[in-house]
């Protein structure tokens, strides 16, 4: 291998040696980063990655799982209060529509009564038509 190497021009070999030396750079940094552990026989060589110590210092506290019981507790008074308001929202639509109905059905009594009357009917509210008409508009 290093003799297929020797034989290669010259910019080469300074190529591939600045390639090589960056790639085990990098491997050095990424294992002192990470953190790796070297065994040779006895001994031990530690490369440590960051302290990953526990910077919260509440977590050994007894009273810890009592904070995630009253989050969880504020969690479902506010999902109870956004219902709620959704339920009161929804009913306010529903209140809304049900008067614009009450408006479209009188004026839609009027436009029949108007066409009753221009077939010449005597008296259109006691007419037959009129009461169908009644009688298909309670039914729905």
């Amino acid at each position: 291998m290093i003799d297929l190497i020797i034989g290669l021009p010259i910019w080469f070999q300074i190529s591939f040696l600045v390639v090589l030396l960056v790639v085990v750079v990098f491997v050095i940094i990424q294992m002192i980063n990470k953190g790796y552990n070297f065994v040779f026989g006895k001994a031990l060589i530690k490369l440590n990655g960051k302290n990953e110590c526990n910077s919260n210092v509440h977590s050994n506290c007894k009273h810890v799982k009592d904070v995630f019981i009253l989050l969880d507790e504020v969690i479902d008074i506010l999902d109870k209060k956004m219902e709620y308001k959704f339920f009161g929202c929804l009913k306010k639509q529903m209140n809304l529509v049900d008067d614009k109905a009450v408006i479209i059905e009188s004026l839609l009594f009027k436009i029949y009564i108007d066409l009753i009357k221009s077939k010449n009917v005597v008296n259109p509210v006691d007419s037959e038509l009129f009461q169908t008409y009644k009688l298909i508009v309670s039914v729905i």
